[in-house]
């Protein structure tokens, strides 16, 4: 949807070429509009897609009184009722000037009012601090670093960070070790010792040249409630979330690979608004589920676009994913998304999506052979998976928490058994660096991608 950028030092000043050669880096973006603004001790700079409120969301915002300002990227789900409860003055219709209206009311705990993805940075020129946080999953992306001469550097891609100037990237090897045993980067991490990752669910701060990073959400006490409730409860919530996410101001359309998670929420969509748009990949020489989307698409009336893995040269798009990713990346789905994101950003500026749901709610045809591994005799075959687990890490020098943690959803009887469960399921195998995938590729195409999946309220 949009790129932010800033540099916060109050002692030594900055030299305002530093933030534009930041945003320039990823003016990809959000090619519509650029933004700056300038306090004594911080530099606050924006590119934006624009989604809502066109004529006026532009950024970086200012408080009524401007001694505040702020840069974000993301979406608030249900503003308007948010909105609508603040006793405040408001100038534009954006849901940009609700997170300023929520800090002014609440301050720093405003988080515990914001539903939603995102990622944003507001600067108190009154108190000389920097408050930063991102949502509950990490579907937007913060960065951040310390400078050569102190400064404080965030943007939502590395590229925009090493682009200020200020700071010469050293490799993790660390995070290199991480990245050869389990083909992903650890997400607390980057790969790179002095550039870090606001983790999700947390909050920053930055005053006085220190730094202080907070959790301010996690998993709420589970409840007791009836098959029969929670059936009823899942599709409200399920419908809300996909509503809350239509709300835009140009075209919405949605993925549609043909499955379940993907099929459900262009019929929710088809509820809620006609003329959508439905974008699905396939490869010709193996597994295609295109005969499911074209019939999906058929009952829906949808505005269907097909494309297939033989139209690009994979060599190109290789060195592209290389220009995309700041990181090493192993998923090699990154390069249909691309693909894909590219041609749906011809006719829309909005893409639903349901990733995420199989991790949720058991999807995946191996956990049928699982299920059933549980139901033999006392788990035998469960408990030698976990000793096997552990005499694994010991061989292989891996974290043993790590493995543990991969095992635990194994258990599914246990699970799914609790809320809880099935929230560190979801965590274990859906991982931060999934829900960047998108973000990356989406922005570069130039057309924003919702999470229909991440239901917060459930």
């Amino acid at each position: 949807m949009c790129g932010i950028a800033g540099i916060a030092n109050y002692k030594n000043g900055f030299e305002k070429q530093e933030i534009s050669s930041m945003i320039n880096a990823i003016r990809h973006r959000g090619p519509d509009e650029m933004g700056f603004h300038f306090f004594s001790s911080c530099a606050l700079g924006h590119t934006r897609l624009s989604i809502v409120d066109l004529s006026s969301g532009q950024q970086p915002m200012l408080s009524l009184d401007g001694t505040k300002g702020l840069v974000f990227n993301g979406e608030i789900y249900g503003y308007k009722p948010i909105r609508e409860k603040l006793s405040y003055p408001f100038r534009t219709k954006s849901d940009t000037e609700v997170l300023i209206a929520l800090y002014e009311k609440y301050g720093e705990n405003m988080l515990e009012h914001l539903p939603g993805m995102f990622a944003f940075a507001l600067w108190n020129d009154e108190k000389k601090r920097l408050f930063c946080a991102r949502d509950r999953f990490g579907e937007k992306p913060f960065f951040y670093a310390i400078g050569k001469n102190g400064e404080f550097l965030f943007a939502s891609e590395i590229k925009a960070i090493i682009a200020s100037g200020l700071i010469e990237p050293i490799i993790s090897k660390k995070a290199l070790k991480h990245y050869l045993q389990f083909l992903y980067i650890d997400p607390k991490n980057t790969a790179f010792t002095n550039i870090f990752s606001l983790p999700p669910a947390h909050s920053l701060s930055f005053a006085d040249g220190k730094i202080e990073v907070k959790r301010y959400w996690s998993l709420p006490d589970g409840r007791e409630i009836s098959l029969e409730s929670a059936k009823e409860q899942f599709v409200d919530l399920f419908e809300k979330a996909v509503s809350s996410q239509l709300i835009a101001d140009v075209p919405v359309g949605a993925f549609l690979s043909g499955g379940l998670d993907s099929s459900t929420i262009v019929a929710a969509a088809c509820k809620i608004t006609k003329n959508i748009n439905t974008f699905s990949f396939a490869f010709r020489d193996s597994f295609n589920e295109l005969p499911f989307a074209r019939q999906v698409s058929k009952k829906y009336q949808t505005k269907h676009t097909e494309l297939y893995d033989d139209q690009e040269d994979l060599a190109d798009l290789m060195l592209k994913m290389a220009e995309i990713y700041d990181e090493p990346f192993a998923d090699s789905s990154c390069i249909p998304t691309y693909l894909i994101s590219r041609e749906a950003a011809k006719h829309i500026k909005v893409v639903l999506t349901g990733d995420g749901g199989d991790e949720l709610l058991g999807g995946y045809p191996a956990y049928k052979s699982i299920v059933a591994m549980q139901d033999s005799s006392n788990n035998i075959a469960l408990r030698f998976f976990y000793n096997f687990a552990a005499k694994s890490a010991r061989l292989f020098t891996l974290s043993r928490n790590n493995l543990d943690v991969r095992a635990a959803g194994f258990n599914l009887k246990s699970k799914f058994s609790k809320t809880a469960d099935a929230y560190m399921h979801l965590r274990s195998y859906f991982k931060p660096e999934d829900l960047i995938k998108f973000d990356f590729l989406t922005n570069d195409a130039a057309i924003e991608l919702t999470e229909s999946g991440t239901v917060e309220d459930a």
